[in-house]
């Protein structure tokens, strides 16, 4: 049995980036996009006050000093001395970012914020009230590649001071910085809580202990995790759906119950629907402004930059889908939801006939999300792979009818494939700003 605590988990602050826009936006959506890096960091240090955490943990990647400039470094210096009143310990490993340019020797960082150094991982005890809580292993090292620098953990060093694990065991963590090779972790060393950052989108990885020792009442070891944080505001499109940071409640057998706190103010959306050829440019508008409910719905109080892809359906081409056109639906939906608040600004609008190339694209493999789930069953039925269990797929109703049986007979491949595509689209619709698996 151990005492129960309460950390929280950041990383990929990206100080150093202000998120950039079309010049032409509004003036108060662009100055919430230069101010929203600093803003989603101070809902991360809100968090750790609000959430009650014993410690902050931040994974890598939070500034570039030498790009950032003073203001970053004031910010960063007043939000640690900030938690220092409060007696909130920063576990901080560096990540490319810091490797790059350091943080400067002239301007010493408050007593509690501890910085795991290069080279073999640190092992730090962190107590309260005077008492072993939990323990910490960190690298500031990444290899060059970007990658986990693994070996860094193979035999880690105890800082001055500081209790090796006892045999009861207590909860460890492990701190860095970089990517995993096959989303993978593998090693002798008993963590318990990998904290990574280098991801921008959260995620999981997986992981094997070999050989970890045992707690001394023989019990199993409770199931070890890797998370990444993500970063606290996605930069891009690439970087889709809410972003925050992560709460961990270890409780008293030594389980680390996860949750997403998000703390992004605007959100990247690709937006795709498929629209039929015949349809008005006022019941286009009329589809346009249905999906933007629906997003805003998904992230309501968040701004959102929206790429919209019209997957034309039919044969007939429509004035709207025209190159002249489709400028004509973008000015529209600028000036239409570009003010409001949230606001909603549109990047961009193309329009495509009706063909999805990768119905789920390979880098959404490891996302975990019902909607990456969702495609990557679709595409095993695309042509060349499973067939589709259409009698499976029927109600209950229709088994043993006519119908039933003219439904259940096996189509032709164009037919197949727009069905596919049909129902990839739906599932972007439905479960597009679903993230909860990761």
């Amino acid at each position: 049995m151990s005492q129960p605590f309460r950390f929280v988990h950041a990383s990929d602050f990206h100080l150093e980036r202000p998120l950039s826009i079309a010049a032409d936006a509004p003036e108060q959506f662009v100055s919430l996009l230069v101010e929203s890096r600093y803003r989603a960091a101070q809902r991360v240090f809100d968090l750790a006050l609000t959430s009650r955490a014993d410690f902050l943990i931040l994974a890598g990647d939070i500034v570039r000093v030498d790009r950032a400039g003073p203001r970053a470094l004031h910010f960063l210096h007043s939000q640690f001395t900030r938690l220092a009143e409060q007696g909130v310990t920063i576990y901080w490993a560096g990540g490319r970012s810091e490797r790059q340019s350091p943080w400067p020797d002239d301007l010493p960082l408050p007593p509690n914020v501890q910085q795991f150094p290069r080279g073999p991982a640190q092992q730090l005890v962190h107590y309260e009230d005077g008492q072993p809580l939990a323990q910490l292993v960190g690298t500031s090292t990444v290899n060059a590649d970007g990658s986990l620098a693994l070996d860094a953990f193979a035999k880690p060093k105890a800082a001055a001071g500081d209790a090796r694990r006892g045999r009861a065991g207590l909860f460890t963590i492990g701190v860095a910085h970089g990517l995993l090779a096959n989303d993978r972790v593998a090693g002798k060393t008993p963590l318990d809580y990998w904290a990574l950052g280098g991801r921008h989108r959260r995620a999981r990885a997986k992981v094997v202990r070999r050989g970890a020792e045992k707690p001394s009442n023989g019990a199993a070891l409770p199931p070890a995790q890797a998370i990444y944080s993500g970063a606290p505001q996605g930069g891009s499109f690439a970087e889709q759906g809410p972003h925050g940071a992560i709460i961990a409640q270890v409780d008293e057998q030594g389980h680390a119950h996860i949750q997403f706190a998000p703390t992004d103010l605007a959100r990247f959306r690709r937006a795709r629907l498929a629209l039929d050829a015949t349809l008005s440019t006022a019941e286009v508008e009329q589809r346009l402004e249905a999906r933007l409910e629906t997003e805003l719905a998904r992230a309501p109080g968040h701004a959102l930059l929206v790429h919209w892809i019209i997957d034309l359906v039919g044969s007939t081409r429509a004035a709207w889908a025209g190159e002249h056109g489709q400028a004509e639906l973008l000015a529209w939906l600028q000036r239409t939801f570009g003010s409001r608040t949230p606001a909603v600004w549109s990047i961009a609008l193309e329009v495509e006939p009706s063909h999805i190339s990768h119905i789920a694209p390979p880098e959404m493999a490891a996302d975990g999300t019902l909607l990456a789930d969702f495609l990557l069953a679709i595409d095993s039925f695309d042509s060349g792979g499973s067939e589709i269990p259409w009698k499976a797929l029927l109600p209950e109703s229709l088994h043993g009818t006519p119908a039933g049986a003219a439904l259940a007979r096996a189509v032709d491949g164009a037919t197949r494939r727009k069905i596919l595509e049909q129902a990839a689209t739906l599932g972007r619709e439905l479960l597009g700003g679903e993230e909860a698996g990761q």
